[in-house]
């Protein structure tokens, strides 16, 4: 599944990742290949669109809400959500991650359930709470 990036898209992802979050990048194209990301001050919605995206770290703290897009990340296999603490719920679409292999969510506190989609993820062998 190609990238789904505009020229807009990708200047927004790296301005983000290099200025933001305080990564370097050789040049812009690098950023569609690239397999982690540790988000810790935001997260923009053009990061969904990354379908290189193999492991994601969250934690920003005033988080709400995980878009919906992340069902999109086909090729995700690690999820790591810590540490958002006025994030209430995640979207079903979580459900579709059909490659996850390893999701971690730690000190959310208000989150109060997970969706029932979590159970179609095939390829999960470690979940912690």
């Amino acid at each position: 599944m190609a990238n789904n990036l505009t020229l807009e898209d990708i200047d927004n992802l790296c301005l983000w990742y290099t200025r933001l979050e305080g990564n370097e990048l050789e040049s812009k194209e690098e950023i569609l290949d690239i397999d982690y990301i540790k988000a810790k001050n935001s997260l923009p919605k053009e990061v969904f669109k990354l379908n290189s995206l193999k492991r994601l770290f969250i934690e920003v703290e005033d988080l709400t809400e995980i878009p919906k897009e992340i069902g999109n990340l086909s090729n995700l296999e690690f999820l790591i959500i810590e540490g958002c603490h006025n994030l209430k719920e995640l979207p079903k679409e979580i459900g579709n991650l059909s490659n996850l292999d390893w999701l971690d969510i730690k000190d959310c506190h208000n989150l109060k359930e997970l969706p029932k989609e979590i159970g179609n993820l095939s390829n999960l062998t470690h979940l912690e709470i």
